[in-house]
């Protein structure tokens, strides 16, 4: 009897640590997102700042933007 309840006992906790690991795999994936909007949030601003210290481009008539 001792041995069907060891058993039932282990396959719960398996069946919980499986859940636990599935559960932090999506978490995971999603701060794997969340980094990977960040950097690309980072990277646009980057270039938007790179882009407002080019120097004005001139008009033909000497005048500039």
């Amino acid at each position: 009897m001792n041995n069907k309840f060891d058993s039932l006992l282990l396959v719960a906790l398996f069946t919980t640590a499986m859940t636990f690991l599935q559960e932090d795999k999506i978490l995971i994936s999603q701060l794997n997102g969340s980094f990977v909007k960040a950097e690309i949030a980072i990277i646009q601003q980057q270039k938007n700042y790179r882009e407002d210290k080019k120097p004005p481009v001139p008009y033909k008539d000497g005048s500039s933007r």
